[in-house]
């Protein structure tokens, strides 16, 4: 994405840092909008239209949504891509065939763009898949686009299908071990209540009350906490998925 802005300011001959550092902000700002896009159709189709509206303002408003929006990071993409694959998942009678392609090719990407966030997508993926009649052409779709992707990335990188994503794997574990005791099991956590005040933690607790109509949300953040939890390096930045689930 960044060297198609790239290329495109170039071909105007606007191909200086002074304009297209700009122009590649605005593009990730841009993206940045289906994170408060996603969270207000979830929770209107999950919860009612008051729920919807808080999340939409909280989605706009939020100091780290507002932050870190414009930075070209996988964290942040993978999350603009998440969270209108949770809006997806939730609709009434989700049957129709642009609606199966569409949340086939978000929960492939999300997982192509940060692959820690492939359980994630997979378990929002699994549910659409429960809930509709349309499972072939939701299989077959996603195999597509992970096809797609394995290719591309053997053609970008000159190697075999998800050459990159095999190679960062290894380096991840090999560093694992160098890195071990570096911080915390609970680190995230800690960060996670330090920067909401202490207000997600009572989200939590009102969820865990009614866990009949709240069980989805704490389900997906207690998932990527624990995969994120488990791993020696941690960085606030690697859950930032959490956070409009959270918020």
């Amino acid at each position: 994405m960044v060297a198609g802005v790239l290329r495109l300011f170039d071909a105007v001959g606007l191909g200086e840092p002074f304009w297209y550092v700009g122009g590649v902000e605005l593009v990730f700002c841009a993206l940045s909008l289906l994170i408060a896009a996603g969270m207000y159709f979830f929770a209107r189709r999950h919860f009612g239209e008051l729920s919807g509206r808080v999340a939409l303002l909280v989605g706009a408003f939020w100091y780290e949504f507002v932050g870190f929006g414009h930075k070209p990071m996988t964290e942040f993409v993978a999350t603009a891509l998440l969270t209108p694959l949770l809006a997806l998942c939730v609709r009434a009678a989700p049957d129709r065939l642009r609606v199966v392609l569409a949340a086939a090719l978000l929960a492939v990407l999300t997982a192509a763009v940060r692959v820690q966030h492939a359980p994630l997508a997979l378990l929002v993926l699994g549910l659409l898949f429960l809930r509709t009649r349309k499972k072939v052409q939701l299989v077959v779709a996603a195999a597509a686009v992970l096809v797609a992707v394995g290719a591309l990335d053997a053609i970008t990188w000159n190697g075999g299908l998800f050459h990159s994503y095999l190679t960062n794997i290894r380096v991840n574990l090999a560093l694992g071990d160098l890195r071990a005791g570096e911080s915390p099991f609970h680190q995230f956590a800690s960060w996670l209540l330090i920067a909401s005040a202490g207000i997600a933690a009572l989200r939590i607790v009102a969820a865990l009350r009614d866990l009949r109509h709240y069980a989805l949300l704490p389900v997906l953040i207690t998932l990527p906490l624990l995969i994120h939890s488990a791993q020696s390096h941690k960085e606030y930045r690697f859950v930032f998925v959490v956070i409009p689930l959270w918020s």
